[in-house]
């Protein structure tokens, strides 16, 4: 039980990770306006 709950805490972790990161990779693209934040959802990422 407790290795479940620590494979899934881990794996939340990660996914949190991913998601600020490209959130800061578009907040960073889009405060240099070089190029605009690809907003489009892409299949697989989640």
């Amino acid at each position: 039980m407790a290795f479940i709950l620590a494979r899934a805490r881990a794996a939340h972790k990660i996914f949190i990770d991913r998601i600020t990161r490209k959130a800061a990779r578009q907040k960073t693209q889009a405060a240099t306006g070089l190029k605009k934040p690809r907003l489009v959802a892409q299949p697989g990422l989640f």
